[in-house]
C-alpha cells in the first residue's frame, strides 16, 4: 500500500512538471528581429590592355571604349531573401551601388560610363558622377602587386528603379602616363566587378 502510494505522488509530481513545462513552451516568442546582407551581381567588365588604342608619342595616352549590350537588371529583386519559411516580414533599409576594381597596369586608370535604355535614350543615371579613378599597380622588386579598391555609393529606391531599366551600358578606360612607360607595358587587365547590395530588417519566425 505504501509502494502505490509513492507511485501516486510521483506520478503527480511528473503531470505538474510537465503541465508546468508545457506551458512555460506555449509562452516564448520565438520572432526574432534580425539584419541581413544581400548582394546581387550585376556584372563584370574586363579590359586587357593590348585592346588600348596606342598612345600619340606626345601625348601619352591609352584609350580604350566598349559597349555592352542586353543588360536585363528588370528581374532585381531584394525581397527574394523572404524566400525562407523562416522570414515573417522584411523591408529595406538601404541600397548600394558598388565597383570592386582590380588593376593590374602600372598606372592610373580613369574609368568613364554612359547608360541607356533599351530604346538608346541616353539614362539620368550618374553615380560616383560617372567617372571612377582607379588606382595603379604597384612593383614589389621585378613583381607586380594589382591594386584593389571598392567603391560604393548610397542610391534610393526610386535609383534602384531606374537601374533596372538599363539597356545598354558604354565605357571608356583611360591609361595616362609618360610615352615610354607605356610602351613598355606587359600583357594585364583591369576587372570592375559591378553590384547591388542592401541592408534587409527581417522578422524571423521559428515558432513550429
Amino acid at each position: 500500500m505504501k509502494t502505490n502510494r509513492y507511485f501516486f505522488i510521483i506520478l503527480l509530481m511528473l503531470h505538474l512538471v510537465l503541465a508546468g513545462c508545457m506551458v512555460e513552451i506555449d509562452s516564448i516568442d520565438m520572432t526574432v528581429k534580425t539584419s541581413l546582407g544581400v548582394t546581387i551581381p550585376v556584372g563584370e567588365i574586363i579590359v586587357y590592355n593590348d585592346k588600348f588604342v596606342p598612345p600619340p608619342v606626345p601625348n601619352g595616352t591609352l584609350v580604350f571604349y566598349d559597349t555592352i549590350e542586353n543588360i536585363n537588371l528588370s528581374k532585381i529583386d531584394f525581397q527574394s531573401a523572404s524566400d525562407s519559411k523562416y522570414v515573417d516580414t522584411m523591408s529595406l533599409s538601404d541600397i548600394f551601388l558598388f565597383l570592386n576594381t582590380t588593376n593590374e597596369l602600372p598606372v592610373d586608370i580613369q574609368f568613364e560610363y554612359t547608360c541607356y535604355d533599351d530604346y538608346m535614350n541616353k539614362m539620368p543615371i550618374h553615380f560616383f558622377n560617372n567617372l571612377v579613378k582607379i588606382k595603379p599597380a604597384t612593383y614589389r622588386g621585378s613583381k607586380i602587386i594589382p591594386s584593389e579598391q571598392l567603391d560604393t555609393v548610397h542610391i534610393s529606391s526610386e535609383q534602384l528603379q531606374l537601374i533596372k531599366r538599363m539597356g545598354t551600358l558604354i565605357y571608356k578606360c583611360t591609361a595616362k602616363a609618360e610615352a615610354e612607360t607605356l610602351e613598355k607595358l606587359e600583357p594585364s587587365q583591369i576587372k570592375v566587378h559591378i553590384g547591388l547590395c542592401a541592408n534587409v530588417n527581417a522578422n524571423l519566425d521559428f515558432a513550429p
